[in-house]
């Protein structure tokens, strides 16, 4: 196993974070909220005591023995006819620890080609994708551990690129208290083979989750603090190459105290579950960075709300999130998961990812 973190630390350090302060990222998808659940509560979302297998998916130190033979099919119709999704399987080897094998995609339809003059060629289909083995271990009564290895591959017609990420996670959790912290570095790696004969960064993130449920509530809340690596999170507008004859105004005390708590804001999303009964729960999140960027000054909207629902029908878990993204549009998550080992005899599972609902 100590060879295993030693290839994750050598990868996490060739990732270059100096590199991923700079635009021009590829693979952006691996950013993308894997399940409606994460989707809902703000597009990350911190574990919960819940062991739900799906959150397990993002911080791999939440991979637990009782999530053994769950099955997990993920969905979102994104923009127009852009659309991803992930598949997984989770096992566990006692001694070991356990494992997830996870089947990343984003489809971005069908383009029309055309040649210089504008003529019709036909057609393609851009397509990325990734394959993960994800692993968890415990190594106390309240701590564990967790990290996953990612392939990449992403073809645009005639362009091709492949690389290899990995993340690496850290998670504490108090049962008597209710509450857990989770701490990880994600999509640490490097291109192999590139677009353009240079190579790009990937989305390195480096965060730090909490939750809580509340002991006389039914109520859990979650906020995470992400991107730490990088302080400026603030889109940078270019200068005009030509001088200009408009006086910039001087900026002040207050300015300058408001341009921190506008930064600081932008590295962290909230959300709160409310859990009514067993087997049901509603969900709503806010993404600050998201409003701020993506909403618009004359009308902002719900951009940078999401909400969804969680319920458990028979032998299945259905979980629905909607992220509010844009006035021209909004995201629709599904998630569908169950365990192989309800449809057995004689076979009695935990109430995974619902056992506080």
């Amino acid at each position: 196993m100590k060879y295993i973190f030693s290839a994750l630390f050598v990868l996490i350090l060739s990732s270059g974070i100096s590199k991923a302060q700079q635009s021009g990222r590829v693979f952006e998808f691996l950013s993308l909220p894997p399940t409606a659940k994460v989707a809902s509560l703000g597009g990350l979302a911190s574990p919960d005591l819940d062991l739900d297998p799906g959150m397990a998916l993002l911080f791999s130190s939440q991979l637990d023995s009782l999530m053994h033979n769950h099955v997990s099919l993920n969905f979102t119709d994104h923009v127009s006819d852009i659309h991803y999704g992930n598949v997984s399987y989770i096992r566990d080897y006692s001694r070991v620890g356990t494992f997830a094998a996870i089947i990343n995609y984003i489809s971005y339809g069908n383009i029309m080609e055309t040649d210089e003059f504008g003529w019709d060629m036909g057609e393609f289909s851009p397509l990325e994708l990734s394959l993960g083995v994800a692993w968890g271990k415990k190594l106390a009564d309240y701590l564990s551990i967790g990290s996953q290895i990612k392939f990449i591959s992403s073809s645009f017609h005639s362009y091709n690129a492949t690389g290899l990420a990995a993340d690496i996670s850290l998670s504490y959790r108090n049962p008597e208290h209710n509450f857990l912290i989770s701490a990880m570095v994600r999509n640490a790696g490097r291109q192999i083979t590139y677009y353009h004969g240079t190579s790009e960064p990937l989305p390195l993130d480096v965060m730090i989750g909490f939750s809580k449920k509340l002991n006389n509530a039914p109520l859990r809340f979650s906020i995470v603090a992400n991107n730490l690596h990088r302080y400026d999170l603030k889109f940078k507008e270019q200068k005009p190459q030509f001088p200009s004859d408009v006086e910039e105004t001087p900026e002040t005390t207050a300015d300058r105290i408001l341009d921190i708590g506008d930064n600081l804001l932008r590295h962290l999303t909230i959300g709160l579950e409310i859990l009514p009964v067993k087997n049901f729960n509603l969900r709503v999140g806010y993404n600050y960075r998201r409003r701020q960027e993506l909403g618009h000054e004359g009308r902002m909207s719900t951009v940078g709300i999401s909400w969804g629902i969680g319920v458990r029908i028979s032998k299945f878990e259905f979980n629905y999130g909607r992220s509010h993204f844009h006035l021209a549009g909004s995201q629709n998550h599904i998630s569908i998961g169950t365990n192989i080992d309800r449809f057995k005899s004689n076979r009695r599972t935990p109430d995974q990812g619902l056992s506080n609902f």
